[in-house]
């Protein structure tokens, strides 16, 4: 071991950090060991394939919504998407990706396989993550329109909530100076209506605008596995040396 490290460390300095700092040949040893070694762990247990596919989810409050408080904007929005998120994630949804896979549980599928990325409106993308690529593929197309389905079955017609919103636009669109005091009572009541519709709104719509493929990149790419393995190979190796070193790793100075 003494040997090894005064051959990697820069014998023209008694001080072991000037040596370390100046030690070429210690950083590219390690560099390639640490690569070597990630190359070998990703190719006995490579991060598993990852897949995506994409629902397109229109709020559209233009039409919940004729009137444009922000207050009341902000707060629709915000149930509404929690409302999607818990169907996305429901237990009745789950069954049904599930039950073409072998080996796969509802609690698995919701803890390690599939990922859920979405804004309040725009594109919801949701992925999966499997050792096989056509599984993982397959797995996130079929939640993506499972998600649809059941949004759909969900989607709730209220009488009261036409009639709500109809008396705002009709108040609207008879007063083009319209009083604050009655808009805001009209609002209130139109927004009474949406909090009382018992299941997804039935202004939302979705589709389905990008089924996923086979992937050809896992989780990790190999290059970034490689870089990780080369820093922690060099900075592994330079806490050892500073470690060990002691007077009995320092080459001795002709007298």
């Amino acid at each position: 071991m003494k040997h090894f490290f005064n051959f990697l460390l820069t014998p023209d300095s008694p001080d072991t950090l000037t040596r370390l700092l100046t030690a070429w040949r210690l950083w590219l040893v390690s560099a390639l060991g640490g690569a070597l070694i990630a190359a070998a762990l990703y190719a006995l247990a490579p991060p598993p394939f990852q897949a995506r596919a994409t629902v397109l989810v229109d709020q559209n409050i233009e039409e919940a919504w004729v009137y444009y408080p922000d207050r009341q904007l902000f707060f629709y929005l915000e149930r509404e998407t929690r409302k999607l998120e818990e169907i996305a994630w429901a237990d009745d949804t789950l069954q049904v990706v599930a039950q073409d896979q072998e080996g796969l549980s509802i609690s698995q599928l919701r803890d390690t396989v599939l990922f859920l990325e979405q804004p309040r409106e725009g594109g919801w993308h949701f992925w999966a993550e499997d050792t096989d690529a056509m599984r993982a593929a397959e797995l996130a197309s079929t939640w993506a329109k499972v998600f649809v389905d059941q949004v759909q079955n969900n989607l709730a017609v209220s009488a009261e909530l036409e009639k709500a919103r109809q008396a705002l636009e009709d108040y609207l669109l008879a007063n083009p100076e319209p009083n604050v005091r009655e808009v805001q009572a009209l609002t209130s009541q139109l927004g009474e209506a949406l909090e009382a519709v018992p299941g997804i709104s039935p202004y939302v719509q979705l589709q389905v605008t990008q089924d996923a493929e086979p992937p050809t990149a896992r989780t990790i790419a190999q290059a970034t596995f490689l870089l990780v393995g080369s820093v922690t190979g060099v900075v592994g190796m330079a806490f050892l040396v500073l470690f060990f070193s002691s007077s009995r790793f320092q080459t001795k100075r002709e007298v």
